[in-house]
């Protein structure tokens, strides 16, 4: 059976049908069939009917349902009960079209900076209806082997029939960079900015149709039953998963839903683009919304899609700060940070003293992302995330509870709102009428893993009935929350597809970076609570080898500025590599001021950990590693991975080279990497 891509328009004809089942029958599964796609050339587009791939060539297939028609070299004339009706010879069309993607082959291969090879092609026309008293005459004037019928498709010649559509002298076995090359030419949204295409299983993720109820056009907004989420109303979100209530399963309620999982490297952002892309093109009355985790990785998904006049990239805080100041600007106060308020507020609270403010603040953040709506609520709440952490009392919950509601009185009181607080209020106002928020058709989410569920309830208030959601998401880049899908109200059971192949980083990048995090017990026990697991030496035998990544001790304070900015010079100079290919990640704002001002000469990126998410570079120096496990906090096993998540994060980032670097004793976390890095010291 062959793998088909694409899909016949509503008001296909019964012959063109019938051939897509045939072709779908009775061709072998290593032949791909494209339907309907066109084949864009500046200033033209051709349609044809049927794109067949195979090893050998491609072949363009138009379907005719005629019955009863005379032809002569350039004309067929169709006998209707009104007369005759001339149309163009189809033959020639198909003809047409084949020279049409072959010129765009060569342009792809131009854009990529790579020679184009010839590449066998046929085309023909199949009449599934013609009679065969009629089919000489026909075959006669417009050649045999581009004439074909419905018997020609069946299983025992339909081999042979295609075949014979290339000249035999012009048929020769092609690579499998050929096929990609002309896979990424019949779809350019498979095809990335900078040349690279996408392989079949992410390009199938791409290309994957929607279902037939969701292109249709979707439901007004008040069709959707309301979903209840007042800041203190009698809900909980986030029981045990056994006792999830039927509603919060519904959050996200009668639509189209695909979850890609894919691993650090595995093209899960290309993917995503590409959907992006190839939504636009079909669909270009829909409103499609791309959402980044932060405002780097949206500029940077933003600058992807400029050729897609309906899709608008960016991320959840910036889009609601203007829908709330759009509906009202009296209503948009900048949001504070909780865990300044909370160090403001030490002495006035006995529980930050005892649990500290990092504790406090987290589980503030987990009972307002969560969206808990009560003492009752969060008392009686199995909390799920902290690992092996100290664990609260009742009493202690009651009083991080006393400190909840008065830090929502003082914030009442002066009229400000935390970044938490600001999705319940944005719920509130969509709920209460004060706010209408736009309507898309479909949503993408990068990063979803660190997507929490009031930011999913939200998504749900902009997303119409039956619309579709498409999210990307990897466990083991967790690194600001984590919660199931079913904790955050998605079902993905049976919607979910897995990309399990990195391309970005070299094998030696990656197996550092996985190194880190492997063998930590709160990560491996999500991911088993989600039947996953880390990939093995032998899912990585196709990733190419480089340089083993480089940890650098700088003997003397402040010279691991000079020394980067010396590598920084040396890799433009001898390898030709560009400044913007290269970032600096630090561990905080201050240690980035240190570099900024040293490189901002070079445009090279330099970047906090928490903001590098999602980007990639060909060369990274990751610096100040001393800085990434505190003193003391060996047994806080959730923070420990937090820390590992934000490390293996930012190494991955790396796709040629990764310099490690650190001035003061580091931790014994990194103890891991000594069988997969090369060492200098200066």
């Amino acid at each position: 059976m062959a793998q088909v891509i694409g899909q016949l328009r509503a008001e296909a004809t019964p012959g063109e049908r019938l051939v897509l089942e045939m072709l779908r029958a009775n061709l072998p599964k290593d032949v791909t069939v494209y339907v309907e796609t066109p084949i864009y050339l500046p200033r033209k587009a051709s349609h044809p009917d049927f794109i067949i791939l195979t090893n050998y060539g491609y072949v363009i297939l138009e379907v005719k349902d005629w019955r009863n028609f005379t032809a002569n070299r350039h004309q067929a004339f169709i006998k209707t009960k009104d007369g005759e009706i001339a149309h163009a010879n189809p033959v020639n069309q198909a003809r047409d079209y084949a020279l049409d993607l072959n010129n765009a082959i060569k342009r792809l291969a131009e854009r990529r900076k790579t020679p184009c090879p010839e590449i066998p092609y046929g085309y023909a026309v199949i009449f599934p209806f013609f009679p065969g008293y009629q089919r000489m005459e026909i075959e006669e004037v417009w050649g045999e082997s581009f004439v074909l019928y419905q018997e020609d498709l069946s299983s025992h010649l339909i081999n042979r029939t295609i075949r014979n559509t290339i000249r035999e002298d012009k048929i020769s076995p092609i690579t499998r960079e050929v096929m990609d090359l002309v896979r990424g030419t019949i779809y350019p949204e498979i095809t990335t900015s900078d040349g690279v295409i996408l392989d079949e299983e992410q390009a199938k993720l791409v290309l994957e149709p929607v279902p037939e109820e969701a292109a249709k056009a979707t439901a007004p907004a008040a069709a959707r039953k309301p979903v209840t989420r007042s800041l203190f109303d009698d809900e909980i979100i986030d029981l045990p998963e056994s006792d999830l209530p039927l509603e919060s399963e519904q959050i996200i309620s009668g639509n189209s839903v695909r979850l890609v999982r894919g691993v650090m490297g595995s093209g899960k952002t290309l993917v995503l683009l590409g959907k992006a892309k190839h939504w636009s093109k079909m669909y270009p009355d829909w409103n499609i919304l791309v959402l980044a985790f932060n405002k780097e990785l949206a500029q940077s998904l933003k600058k992807d899609l400029r050729g897609s006049p309906n899709v608008r990239a960016t991320h959840l805080d910036q889009l609601l700060r203007e829908v709330i100041t759009d509906a009202d600007k009296y209503l948009w106060v900048y949001p504070l940070d909780t865990k300044s308020w909370l160090e403001n507020h030490k002495s006035q609270f006995k529980i930050i003293e005892d649990l500290g403010v990092d504790f406090v603040s987290a589980e503030l953040s987990w009972i307002q992302e969560v969206m808990i709506g009560s003492r009752e609520e969060y008392l009686g709440v199995k909390r799920v995330g902290r690992g092996n952490q100290v664990q609260i009392s009742k009493t202690q919950r009651s009083e991080i509870f006393d400190l909840l509601e008065d830090h929502y009185l003082e914030l009442d009181k002066n009229r400000q709102v935390s970044w938490e607080l600001l999705y319940l209020k944005f719920l509130q106002w969509v709920e209460t009428g004060v706010i209408a928020p736009p309507q898309y058709d479909a949503i993408l989410i990068d990063e979803a893993q660190d997507f929490a569920p009031s930011w999913i309830a939200v998504v749900n208030k902009l997303l119409k009935p039956g619309g579709n959601l498409f999210m990307v998401d990897d466990p083991t880049q967790s690194i600001f929350r984590y919660f199931t899908w079913r904790q955050r109200g998605v079902e993905v059971v049976g919607r979910t597809k897995y990309l399990k192949q990195p391309y970005r980083n070299t094998l030696e990048i990656y197996l550092a970076a996985q190194a880190i995090i492997k063998d930590d017990p709160q990560l491996i026990n999500q991911l088993a609570s989600e039947g996953e697991e880390f990939l093995s030496q032998d899912d990585l035998k196709a990733m190419r080898s480089g340089e083993r990544p480089l940890l650098i001790t700088a003997r003397e304070p402040g010279s691991d500025v000079s020394f980067v900015e010396s590598q920084v010079q040396r890799l433009k100079a001898k390898q030709g590599i560009e400044y913007e290919n290269m970032c600096v990640i630090l561990p905080n704002g201050r240690e980035a001021a240190r570099f900024e001002k040293a490189l901002s000469k070079y445009r090279v990126k330099v970047i906090t950990s928490n903001r590098v998410k999602g980007l990639t570079f060909d060369v990274v120096f990751l610096c100040g590693l001393e800085h990434f496990f505190r003193e003391g906090s060996a047994e806080d096993l959730s923070y420990i991975s937090h820390q590992k998540r934000i490390v293996y994060t930012s190494m991955g980032r790396a796709k040629q080279l990764l310099y490690l670097l650190h001035h003061n004793r580091i931790s014994p976390s990194f103890e891991v990497l000594k069988d997969h890095v090369d060492f200098y010291a200066f």
